[in-house]
């Protein structure tokens, strides 16, 4: 269970980092931070906050939540 979220983890940082290992995505204001947040998953939301200090909380502002449900509920 523990090396799968290192994978996630390590996928996560990887997607927010240019090729040349450049990081634009950081550079952007918390308010457009919050907003790509806000159009994933509540659990890849989450996973953020291990990117650096700055991400740590940044997820806790996101005002909808995408909790992925999966199956029927009734």
């Amino acid at each position: 269970m523990e090396r799968m979220h290192r994978l996630e983890r390590r996928k996560m940082a990887r997607l927010l980092t240019l090729s040349k290992g450049e990081d634009r995505i950081s550079k952007l204001p918390n308010e457009i931070l919050v907003s790509i947040l806000s159009r994933v998953t509540l659990r890849e939301a989450a996973l953020t906050c291990f990117l650096s200090k700055r991400w740590r909380y940044l997820w806790t502002y996101i005002s909808v939540l995408n909790f992925d449900v999966v199956g029927n509920i009734g």
